[in-house]
């Protein structure tokens, strides 16, 4: 069915509002009517989540995450439908999978306003293809993931660097899409990419690398590391910071303060105007909550505390030192022939992408931080897993609380460690990073039992990389 006809009931309209930003619109556009029409008291469970009370949805910890794994649901089925309560069936909207997932939507009757969003997985959407799980069908695998690839390139909902590297050599190694739509550049294994979040992976070592060095400890107040203490940092520890776990907020630019800011951010002391007045909310602290500011701070500190630019200091010891040679912070007014523009997707069309597509030049920050938007090739990933794994990076002890400090998140198969995360998967033990914003999706796992690493890089807006690196996942469970 047609999602403009849930149109009877109060439910069925808030449903559809919701819907049609989710297939079309923006995060933010989403993140503000969720915002706007949640009561206070609003609840939001996933199947796959631990049921916890949402009092402030416009701050997106939920609505992100969906948006990121799937982008795009049509209804298939109402199986219940009153003023107050509709569920539905519904379907990843896109051909190249076949997730369906149970909606459950409680709202106000009389205000209208979201009372309980409940999402449930209706079976594994994320199998693509069936691959014989024997040993010796390891070739159908391979097969099996290039034909996916060539499916989402074709559809235009992929473009990027698709590379999985075994012990000894790469067992997939794939680039499809175009650099820059208006040059008609390919992207190619050299090409760089923006990596988001990722980049919380090479503040993390960097902070212990100077814990390694003796003049930094994860457990004494960040205060102590900063150049002014900040009195509402009190008792705020690196590695609070380190496992977003201190309380504060997931953004550090929003709302107008991105469009007065984004053009400013070429060094710290950009980003400390940006941070220094935020404070850490006392009744998330301890608790897991992803934050960006945090990180923000932690680079402060590093930068202080190394007696060196932040960004110079992670080029020597952690770029440099494993070998990355395509990554860096690049300042995005200087032109740079292998770096990819970002696009986010521009839709006229319910059902598909549709060109032409929009970059992502005016949304994102001139210079990326601690948080976030360095550059690299997907095969530098694999040398920093590579050089984290193997020492380069970090001293024994420092390595193994790299490797091993991990807190519970809202997610019972994920912990938080210091700049990755810990996923159990198909009975795997992985690490993972992803990162994500607009025209940028990024996905780093790494498979600790068998060493192989899995990147995927792409300059579309996601789901782009993260619905690769889940169908890279599955697949690799049955390799």
């Amino acid at each position: 069915m047609s999602t403009a006809q849930l149109t009877r009931t109060t439910s069925a309209r808030w449903l559809r509002g919701f819907l049609h930003l989710y297939d079309e619109s923006t995060l933010a556009e989403l993140v503000a009517y969720v915002s706007s029409t949640s009561a206070p008291d609003v609840r939001v469970e996933e199947s796959d989540l631990r049921p916890v009370a949402t009092p402030a949805p416009h701050l997106g910890d939920w609505v992100a995450p969906l948006v990121y794994l799937n982008r795009g649901l049509k209804v298939e089925v109402v199986h219940e439908e009153t003023n107050a309560r509709i569920c539905v069936t519904a379907r990843e909207r896109l051909p190249v999978v076949t997730g369906r997932v149970r909606l459950t939507v409680t709202v106000d009757p009389l205000t209208g306003q979201l009372q309980r969003f409940h999402m449930a997985s209706v079976h594994d959407g994320h199998r693509f293809v069936t691959v014989p799980v024997r040993p010796a069908a390891r070739t159908s695998v391979w097969a099996a993931a290039r034909n996916y690839l060539d499916t989402v390139g074709n559809l235009d909902v992929f473009s990027g660097c698709v590379l999985v590297q075994g012990p000894a050599e790469p067992l997939l190694d794939m680039c499809l899409g175009e650099a820059h739509q208006a040059t008609g550049a390919m992207i190619t294994s050299r090409t760089r990419f923006n990596l988001a979040s990722i980049t919380k992976a090479f503040t993390a070592v960097a902070a212990l690398r100077l814990a390694q060095e003796g003049r930094f400890d994860v457990h004494d107040e960040v205060n102590a590391f900063l150049p002014q203490p900040v009195n509402a940092w009190r008792g705020v520890t690196p590695h609070q910071l380190l496992t977003h776990t201190a309380g504060f907020d997931p953004a550090v630019l929003t709302g107008d303060l991105h469009w007065l800011w984004k053009d400013r951010c070429r060094d710290m002391a950009a980003w400390w105007h940006l941070v220094r007045f935020r404070e850490p909310d006392a009744a998330r602290r301890g608790g897991w909550h992803y934050s960006n500011v945090g990180y923000v701070i932690l680079g402060l500190a590093i930068q202080h505390a190394a007696e060196e630019d932040y960004y110079t200091y992670v080029k020597r010891v952690v770029f440099d030192a494993a070998g990355m040679d395509g990554a860096d912070f690049d300042e995005l007014d200087f032109e740079h022939p292998e770096r990819a523009m970002g696009y986010e997707v521009h839709a006229s069309k319910p059902d598909l992408p549709a060109r032409p597509r929009r970059s992502h030049v005016r949304e994102v920050e001139i210079r990326g931080g601690p948080h976030g938007y360095a550059y690299s090739t997907a095969a530098d990933l694999v040398r920093f897993i590579r050089a984290l794994r193997g020492g380069q990076l970090l001293d024994e002890e420092r390595t193994r609380l790299m490797l091993e400090s991990v807190v519970p998140t809202n997610r019972p198969d994920s912990q938080a460690g210091y700049g990755l995360f810990h996923v159990h998967a198909d009975e795997r033990a992985l690490l993972h990073v992803s990162g994500a914003g607009a025209g940028i999706s990024a996905w780093l796992d790494h498979d600790l039992e068998r060493d192989t690493t899995t990147v995927v890089l792409s300059n579309y807006a996601p789901p782009a990389a993260h619905r690769v690196g889940r169908e890279l996942r599955s697949l690799l469970a049955r390799a």
